[in-house]
């Protein structure tokens, strides 16, 4: 009796099932609510107790009730599985659809590199053995041979360097040094270092440095990188209008360098995935031009690594320009990362 009782407690409340249970005498030995409509089962117990009756049926409900809401119960549970079903399906084809697309792009990234490394290797060889068997006997053109090769080689060192640099952040190695620099002298430098190229193909290029810039705390090596990162896609996707723009100055606590260009531009709706990495804007004159897909994904990197930010403004056949924002330096403030 105890232990019917205890059953009792813990069910009764949420059971629609009544028991009876009775003695061979018919008295009532236990019995957790009447039967609503009568019993519907009514059977005898094993021996020793082969003369007690156990009598079953429903309380507060009827067996319609209790059939529908039964259904109504396995339909949720299904319903709640198909769900699951459902969501671990489509998570897994966004997994799948998402390293599709990585291994996609690390693909082109390995053609789009192979191309890149293959041009400035090959003007490297024909201007060099051309030198190295005397068939240049006017010095001008030695000295535009000697130039091609200089260019080629800055140009084959920066792409090598983007490479190494984005390994090392991938494995979490990559470390920058601090220091109080003057971010005109890194721009000039830049410029000085493309103007082979600035000059061979046309471009104007058009500086407004502020004059007597305060110091910025910066690495000067990698924010030579991303400046000439920058420079290089403004001068290939400039298309016929040859022109561009530097511009460095103050905006309250901040830095700013402008780089604009007056080409191609970049459609509004990929503006927002180009500095991730191996990403190519996906049709028209932008993915005609050769690139490994790194080079604004190091920018960004870097950019972030010296607490600043980089934005774009585009406009499709415009031209692009290109914002840095980076904090003045504090006076006595150092710092490695």
């Amino acid at each position: 009796r105890k232990t019917l009782n205890v059953y009792h407690e813990e069910t009764a409340s949420s059971s629609d099932i009544a028991i009876t249970i009775t003695d061979e005498n018919g008295q009532v030995y236990y019995s957790n609510a009447a039967a609503q409509n009568g019993y519907l089962l009514e059977t005898n117990f094993n021996r020793p107790f082969s003369n007690w009756k156990v009598r079953i049926g429903l309380k507060n409900t009827n067996i319609d009730a209790l059939t529908r809401n039964s259904f109504l119960q396995s339909a949720g549970a299904t319903l709640l599985v198909l769900l699951l079903l459902l969501g671990g399906i489509i998570l897994t084809i966004r997994a799948t659809d998402r390293e599709a697309r990585l291994a996609q792009a690390k693909s082109n990234f390995v053609a789009n590199v192979s191309h890149e490394l293959k041009t400035p290797l090959s003007l490297l060889s024909l201007f060099s053995e051309i030198l190295e068997l005397g068939r240049v006997k006017n010095e001008e053109k030695k000295i535009e041979y000697y130039q091609i090769i200089r260019h080629e080689s800055l140009r084959l060192n920066k792409m090598i360097d983007n490479i190494l640099d984005f390994s090392k952040i991938e494995a979490g190695r990559k470390t920058y040094n601090f220091a109080d620099s003057d971010m005109a002298e890194v721009i000039e430098n830049v410029l000085s270092s493309y103007r082979y190229q600035i000059i061979n193909s046309g471009f104007d290029v058009q500086t407004n440095i502020q004059p007597d810039l305060p110091p910025v705390l910066i690495d000067c090596e990698a924010m030579t990188q991303a400046i000439s990162n920058l420079l290089d896609n403004a001068i290939k996707y400039s298309g016929k209008v040859k022109r561009l723009s530097i511009t460095a100055r103050t905006v309250r606590s901040d830095l700013s360098i402008e780089i604009a260009d007056h080409g191609v531009g970049i459609p509004r709706a990929e503006q927002a995935k180009i500095f991730e990495k191996f990403y190519r804007v996906g049709n028209g004159l932008v993915h005609d031009v050769k690139g490994s897909g790194l080079g604004l994904s190091l920018v960004k990197h870097i950019i972030e690594a010296h607490n600043g930010t980089i934005s774009v403004e585009s406009d499709v056949g415009k031209g692009s320009r290109f914002t840095i924002l980076l904090p003045l330096a504090r006076n006595g403030e150092n710092r490695r990362t």
